[in-house]
């Protein structure tokens, strides 16, 4: 339980005359609805409760299953985030899908891989069919010669679940053996009916110019100031979505600084996994 007594509401008196909003106060102490506490600043405890205090519940959290990078990545190519000029690149894609090969370049955590997927399951493949729903992820530490033969060999076979596409996401690109360039090289130019192989990286300069010739590129901003305003999009979600709140404005900018590194680069995948770190430890008692 959370306690209020007439010292706090004081204090929240002062800090709402020097701008503070209602709503943000009573999310520090998880007072809902902050209306109330908004009655209560401005009139005061009743008269029987000035030597007393006044008890609201403190809303615990609930959190999703999964990790929330899971939880909350793209469903759709047009849940992609802070990305506009790929959402649109891909949305006409699927459009009139072909078989293509793509090349998804950008700093770490702004999404890649999650609109790889994203834009598996727009062609109607299904992640949760492991093997069998037309999609396969090659890890970098798995990107040898033998793995690229045995995926580029399950192309050529009808999937048992989805509409038939096939989508390859071979993550880290730039880490893999030069046998397996090689072999790409061919196969790229050669692809069978519905297949879709996706790159990811982070350093397409590390990639040959032959190999690059031979993809699509798509480019994945990660600057802050172009990634911000979906960010605190995103956080506002997530936080309403675990604590039915909205998030203190300065705890989204507090997280938003926190995931972005010395470059000005902004990471959703650590957008997240902060967000997460600060309701599994605090709640919504976020000081």
């Amino acid at each position: 339980m959370t306690t209020i007594d007439a010292t706090t509401l004081e204090t929240f008196r002062q800090r709402r005359s020097l701008g503070a909003r209602v709503s943000d106060l009573a999310a520090e102490i998880g007072f809902s609805p902050w209306q109330k506490l908004d009655k209560l600043i401005r009139h005061g405890l009743p008269a029987k409760s000035k030597q007393e205090t006044v008890s609201v519940p403190i809303p615990i959290p609930r959190l999703p299953a999964e990790a929330f990078t899971s939880a909350y990545k793209p469903r759709s190519v047009a849940d992609i985030l802070g990305q506009p000029q790929v959402r649109a690149a891909l949305q006409t894609f699927v459009a009139s899908p072909r078989s293509s090969a793509m090349l998804f370049t950008g700093p770490t955590g702004v999404g890649k891989t999650s609109a790889a997927l994203a834009l598996a399951v727009e062609l109607g493949c299904e992640l949760d069919a492991t093997g069998i729903g037309g999609v396969r992820v090659i890890a970098s530490g798995e990107q040898t010669a033998d793995s690229v033969r045995q995926a580029l060999n399950q192309l050529y076979y009808t999937t048992l679940r989805g509409s038939g596409w096939k989508v390859i996401i071979v993550n880290e690109a730039d880490r893999m053996h030069p046998a397996a360039e090689t072999i790409w090289l061919d196969a790229l130019e050669n692809l069978p009916s519905k297949s879709v192989v996706i790159f990811t990286t982070n350093y397409a300069e590390r990639l040959s110019d032959r190999f690059r010739d031979r993809c699509m590129t798509l480019e994945f901003e990660g600057a802050r100031n172009a990634l911000g305003v979906d960010a605190r999009r995103l956080l506002a979600f997530v936080w309403r979505d675990c604590t039915k709140q909205e998030i203190p404005s300065r705890v989204a900018d507090q997280i938003i600084t926190e995931a972005t590194d010395s470059k000005g680069v902004l990471s959703y995948r650590r957008l997240l996994q902060i967000a997460e770190r600060e309701l599994l430890t605090k709640g919504t008692q976020v000081p």
